[in-house]
């Protein structure tokens, strides 16, 4: 044998990407296991911070998202990493049901269910999509676009809605 650790990380979810960075810190020593803790407080203390924000706040008056993730019609819901935040963020996802019971619910989804769903905000995954979806006209007549609020997503080492560490401000 080598002696080269292995380790197996689940993927798709908040608590997954939180199991990650906890593993990763046992394997690498006491020193890289106490920043792991301390990253798991960071996060914990988002989450506790936005539910009080969020208390009190009735579904109906939540704030209706649609996600563009790689492509103006690329999207996810139901489990996904995104709808995690977007849950943990009190957003309601207009694509949270469209793709089922896959175990990694995304996919393409058409123009006219993202009309339909009709959401209060786009956000894009990249600034280029973000400005196609606020430019085209065949995307006019969806709320976001019409009212200014088609936002790309921030970027700091990575998207912020991908599983990174970064994940932890995502949902602020």
């Amino acid at each position: 044998m080598a002696g080269i650790a292995v380790a197996s990380f689940r993927s798709n979810s908040i608590d997954a990407l939180v199991e990650r960075v906890l593993i990763t810190g046992e394997m690498l020593g006491p020193d890289a296991l106490e920043v792991a803790r301390r990253y798991q407080g960071y996060f914990d203390d988002n989450r506790r911070r936005v539910a009080e924000r969020l208390e009190g706040i009735p579904p109906d008056r939540r704030v209706r998202v649609y996600l563009a993730s790689g492509a103006p019609l690329s999207t996810s819901g139901r489990p996904s990493l995104n709808q995690d935040w977007m849950d943990l963020g009190g957003a309601i996802n207009i694509a949270e049901s469209w793709f089922g019971d896959m175990p990694y619910a995304s996919g393409i989804a058409s123009l006219e269910d993202i009309i339909a769903g009709n959401p209060d905000v786009i956000i894009s995954m990249n600034a280029e999509d973000a400005e196609e979806i606020r430019t085209r006209p065949q995307w006019r007549n969806v709320k976001a676009v019409r009212e200014g609020r088609v936002y790309a997503n921030p970027r700091g080492l990575f998207w912020w809605c991908r599983g990174t560490s970064e994940e932890a401000l995502q949902f602020l």
